[in-house]
C-alpha cells in the first residue's frame, strides 16, 4: 500500500519563470524577448518571436505546458498563439486564420473556436 503526502511548493517565482520556458535555452537563434507562437513540425517545434524564429527538437505538448500562465492558447492541434501577437483574425472560406503581427498565418481548428470566443478574441467574420 502506498501513501502520498501533500507537500508545500518549494519553487520560488523566479525558478517557476525559468522552468516555464525551458525550451528557450535550446534556441540557437535570438527570437526576441516575447514568444508569439509555437508550432509543431514532426518531432520539432518552430518558435516564433518578436525578432524572428527558430526550430528545435522539443515536444509541442511540453512547449504548451511550459507556456502556461502566458496570455495565449492553442488555436489548433499544432499551434499555440500569444493573444498580444495577433494582428487580426481572418474568415476565409468558412474557416478562420490568425494573422500575427509579422504576417505569419495559423489556422484555427473548429474545436478551438469556442475557446477563442470564450476568451473574448474577436471571431466575427
Amino acid at each position: 500500500m502506498f501513501f502520498f503526502r501533500k507537500t508545500a511548493p518549494t519553487t520560488t517565482p523566479e525558478k517557476q519563470a525559468t522552468q516555464q520556458l525551458r525550451f528557450v535555452a535550446r534556441l540557437k537563434k535570438d527570437v526576441g524577448d516575447e514568444i508569439w507562437a509555437v508550432s509543431q513540425e514532426d518531432h520539432f517545434i518552430r518558435v516564433y518571436g518578436d525578432k524572428g524564429e527558430d526550430r528545435i527538437l522539443y515536444r509541442f505538448s511540453d512547449a504548451v505546458h511550459d507556456l502556461r500562465g502566458h496570455k495565449g492558447t492553442c488555436v489548433h492541434l499544432e499551434h499555440w498563439v500569444l493573444k498580444d501577437a495577433i494582428k487580426r483574425i481572418d474568415h476565409v472560406d468558412g474557416t478562420y486564420e490568425i494573422v500575427l503581427k509579422n504576417d505569419k498565418r495559423f489556422p484555427v481548428c473548429e474545436s478551438y473556436r469556442r475557446v477563442l470566443q470564450e476568451a473574448e478574441w474577436d471571431m466575427t467574420p
